[in-house]
């Protein structure tokens, strides 16, 4: 079965491959680096009409990344929250950038909805403008179901959450719409992070939320987090600015449902009439 459109950019983790937020980024800063300008031409000969060229300011030099604590405590309650939840759901509606050529981006988008229970049982419902498919997990197998192409396949996966988590995205190469969401902390470590903001407060849906900001190497990630109650996650934003056109992922979190029991049957795949059985496609070899 092949992966169509990627529903939700990923960006590596050292030793994994989640996208995960742990801070985040206000403002865009380089390292202070050196301009060399032309080289010096011998000077022209004066005349008496001529005016003295005016001195060119210097370059004032770019200021370093900064990891303000209070931006990583934000997060680090969000992320928190999450993983002390042992069954959840939420819907989300995403946005992502597809890039034709070398800079035009086309946006498309869907929904997201999840629901998870720990320790290794998770569904994750997709149908968007590229694809529909239900990604499953019941602690033993993952099975990944087409709902347009009425195709399905699967993977013996087995162990938590966050171990099937980093087995089916690492490993399989299967792209799991905000995935970063069914595992249990943050997907970044702290040598990763080159800058945290925190940005302000803004509304996200009419709910007061704290902006945060991350830098890392070649990613920014925003994040939205509920100021007022549970420190619940209401908006990310993501800008590769490692791939062509710098693409972004947004997702807006539209509900966070009450903590459920969800049974085994929830999670368990049922295959529909005139469905049938492919095989995974390979992983893409890494360049």
């Amino acid at each position: 079965m092949e992966e169509d459109s990627n529903p939700c950019p990923r960006a590596p983790r050292t030793g994994t491959l989640r996208i995960g937020l742990s801070g985040l980024v206000a403002l865009l800063v380089a390292w202070p680096v050196l301009a060399q300008g032309p080289k010096a031409q011998p000077p022209a000969a004066a005349t008496p009409s001529a005016a003295p060229a005016a001195a060119k300011p210097a370059a004032e030099p770019e200021a370093e990344m900064v990891v303000e604590p209070r931006a990583m405590q934000l997060l680090q309650a969000a992320w928190g929250w999450l993983g002390a939840q042992e069954s959840y759901a939420f819907r989300a509606d995403v946005q992502y950038d597809e890039v034709v050529g070398e800079s035009t981006r086309l946006r498309v988008g869907g929904r997201v909805d999840v629901l998870v229970r720990r320790p290794d049982r998770f569904k994750v419902f997709f149908d968007g403008d590229r694809g529909q498919k239900i990604y499953l997990y019941d602690g033993k197998t993952f099975v990944l179901n087409d709902l347009r192409s009425r195709t399905w396949a699967s993977a013996a996966v087995a162990g938590p959450n966050d171990a099937a988590v980093d087995t089916i995205v690492g490993k399989l190469g299967i792209v799991v719409p905000l995935s970063d969401f069914l595992v249990t902390g943050g997907a970044y470590s702290a040598d990763e992070v080159r800058g945290a903001y925190v940005v302000g407060q803004s509304r996200v849906a009419g709910r007061r939320c704290h902006q945060v900001l991350l830098l890392l190497d070649d990613l920014d990630v925003q994040v939205w987090v509920e100021a007022d109650g549970n420190p619940m996650i209401r908006r990310i934003l993501l800008t590769h600015h490692d791939a062509p056109g710098a693409p972004q992922f947004e997702a807006t979190f539209a509900e966070w449902y009450p903590p459920a029991a969800f049974s085994d049957y929830v999670f368990a795949f049922v295959q529909g009439e005139s469905y049938r059985k492919v095989e995974l496609a390979a992983p893409a070899a890494k360049e």
